[in-house]
């Protein structure tokens, strides 16, 4: 199978950047969203907040994180990369995986249960036990988030030879 070549890597490096970007930005908004929609003061700012949250969900954090993906296949086959080639590779795997299935399982759900207490109750939901549990497991979530986003572009930068790590140590044999 051919591989890319200078060129070709650059634009597939530049077109993971912007996904990357695309997806951490998204979650710094969606922590950020979260922060404000604690002190909002009226019904409207608080559907709002939600129809953003959502949107941003959509918009970037999806698809940031789909390309992010589906780019790191194209490095995997089409460059010496490799899938799990370097074991720094293969945790950024296991992380970024990780948060699009918390993502998609747990967090875009527990977002669409809150709008509806909002909907369903005003501004009177901010007061209910379940909306408050929601809100702070979302804040904490999205807070995890973040840093485990931040862990992975630090692997991509510092590519840190995690073989000593996961190696047994082995004694040599005279």
């Amino acid at each position: 199978m051919s591989k890319f070549k200078a060129k070709g890597l650059k634009t597939l490096k530049l077109l993971h950047l912007i996904a990357v970007i695309c997806w951490i930005s998204g979650a710094i908004c969606v922590f950020t969203l979260l922060m404000l929609s604690g002190s909002v003061s009226n019904e409207e700012s608080l559907v709002y907040i939600f129809d953003l949250l959502e949107f941003i969900d959509n918009a970037f954090i999806i698809i940031g994180a789909l390309t992010t993906v589906l780019i790191g296949m194209i490095y995997g086959v089409f460059t010496n990369w490799g899938f799990i080639k370097h074991r720094w590779i293969a945790v950024k795997w296991i992380f970024a995986l990780a948060i699009i299935v918390y993502g998609t399982m747990v967090f875009l759900p527990a977002v669409r249960n809150m709008q509806e207490l909002v909907i369903q109750h005003g501004l009177t939901a901010m007061q209910d036990s379940s909306y408050q549990a929601l809100h702070q497991k979302l804040f904490i979530n999205s807070l995890f988030n973040m840093i485990v986003m931040t862990f992975i572009i630090w692997l991509s930068c510092f590519r840190p030879k995690l073989d000593r790590i996961f190696r047994q140590n082995k004694k040599v044999q005279p």
